[in-house]
């Protein structure tokens, strides 16, 4: 199941953090080193990541195009455009089972695109009117299902080919991949429905009301639970989206939750006091409140298994709580503007991005008192080439550039013209300038 965000994934095969603005980025988590993969203007808005052959797909909607990235050498290995006359994407995912990237069109067309030769393979026509319609896969039996309003159309991504297509009893507003990869979840019209991806029906169909304040999926306690914001409440229903298990009331709107699977819980920001509300999923009942501790929205929290901790995005700050204590336990300051799209990384880090005025990313350490900022389109691709400096380090042009060691940590701001680097030891390191190739740089002595 290979399915990223709208613009930016997390590959925990590579420990990066990527991310689309004009170019696509990279930003290595180990190092906080940034690298470009496409230099010149390549607007995006969604990305697919197929962890089993390392590769990155990203996608220009607009245009009608696929970028492959592979993630093992840092290379594009396929940009393709698909046609003007497709009139642009508007859905797509990976269905890692058999290595199948599929992309819906604005022609009542999905496009099958081959993951391990980064070739078409297929274009197949939907009956019916589905001119942007959504995509979710069950990677398990190798099935997608392509939905829009109230129709539906089953994919088989083993022969290609449109299996079978069906009217919806609701008008669907979003899809939810199984995290076992069996069966297919979707919101509808107030319902939240299991597909059999096999059978090509809906076998199940719960009542849960509007679902406009989040939903996770507690896979080890086979659990769906949906965020009723006008409610206040959650509703639970079984994985098999049988039944309503109960409806747990919250003292605030749910507006983003999302699930510790270490401890059983669901925190939920809630409206209108930022508050943190954590149920217990054993007992489905309220258990604590950690005030203030977090901007409501559906993407401004995130649990981060690693730590056992939730990343909470509030305003400019990131919030880090413990899951063990309930409570922050560190507070990462940032500037001042909203952050969103939290990805936890590996090496008690956190990358956030905000869309206010340019495009920038932040890079969160918790050993760091406050997070790098990086400008998503300053940055140029690695080079192989390297500059050799001994005692001084001459910079051309008019700009000044960042020096950083192997490990990323910034040692210094270099002018334009001759540059003192007696202090620094012998080794390997990276320049970065705006708008320009990040250069490495080896200083001998």
């Amino acid at each position: 199941m290979g399915c990223g965000g709208d613009a930016v994934t997390y590959s925990p095969v590579t420990n990066r953090f990527y991310s689309a603005g004009e170019g696509i980025c990279g930003f290595d988590c180990t190092s906080d080193m940034p690298v470009v993969f496409v230099p010149d203007y390549f607007m995006l808005d969604k990305m697919c990541l197929n962890s089993r052959l390392n590769k990155l797909y990203c996608l220009d909607y607009e245009d009608a195009r696929v970028c492959a990235i592979d993630l093992s050498t840092d290379e594009v290995c396929a940009n393709i455009g698909l046609g003007m006359d497709l009139f642009g994407l508007s859905g797509a995912c990976v269905d890692e089972g058999c290595d199948r990237l599929c992309l819906a069109t604005g022609r009542d067309t999905v496009l099958v695109y081959d993951c391990v030769g980064d070739t078409l393979v297929s274009r197949t026509s939907l009956r019916g009117s589905m001119d942007e319609p959504e995509l979710c896969d069950a990677f398990r039996v190798g099935r997608v299902l392509a939905a829009e309003a109230h129709e539906a159309a089953f994919i088989d991504c083993r022969s290609d080919s449109v299996v079978a297509e069906m009217q919806l009893p609701g008008y669907c507003e979003r899809l939810i991949p199984d995290p076992e990869g069996r069966w297919i979840y979707g919101v509808m019209s107030g319902s939240l429905v299991r597909f059999d991806p096999v059978a090509c029906s809906i076998v199940s169909q719960v009542s849960v009301g509007a679902v406009d304040g989040g939903i996770c999926v507690a896979t080890d306690l086979h659990k769906i639970y949906c965020a009723d914001y006008g409610d206040c409440q959650l509703v639970v229903t079984t994985l098999a989206a049988d039944s309503i298990m109960r409806e747990v009331l919250l003292p605030g709107r749910p507006n983003g939750i999302c699930y510790d699977s270490a401890d059983r819980r669901i925190y939920a920001a809630c409206d209108p006091d930022s508050s943190v509300w954590i149920v217990d999923c054993t007992t489905d009942s309220v258990v604590g409140c950690i005030p203030g501790a977090a901007t409501p929205g559906t993407d401004q929290l995130t649990y981060y298994p690693g730590g056992n901790w939730v990343y909470a995005a509030r305003g400019g700050h990131l919030n880090v709580i413990s899951c063990l204590l309930n409570r922050v336990v560190d507070r990462l300051s940032g500037p001042d503007m909203s952050l969103q799209m939290v990805v936890p990384c590996e090496s008690a880090k956190a990358i956030c991005s905000s869309c206010e005025g340019d495009w920038r990313v932040a890079i969160f350490n918790a050993d760091r008192p406050a997070p790098d900022w990086v400008e998503a389109s300053a940055v140029g691709p690695a080079t192989s080439q390297a500059t050799i400096a001994n005692t001084a380090l001459r910079l051309p042009g008019s700009s000044e550039a960042v020096l950083y060691d192997i490990n990323g940590r910034r040692v210094g701001t270099l002018q334009p013209g001759s540059n003192d680097v007696s202090r620094l030891s012998p080794g390997v390191y990276f320049l970065t300038r705006t708008g320009q190739r990040t250069t490495k740089v080896v200083i001998t002595r």
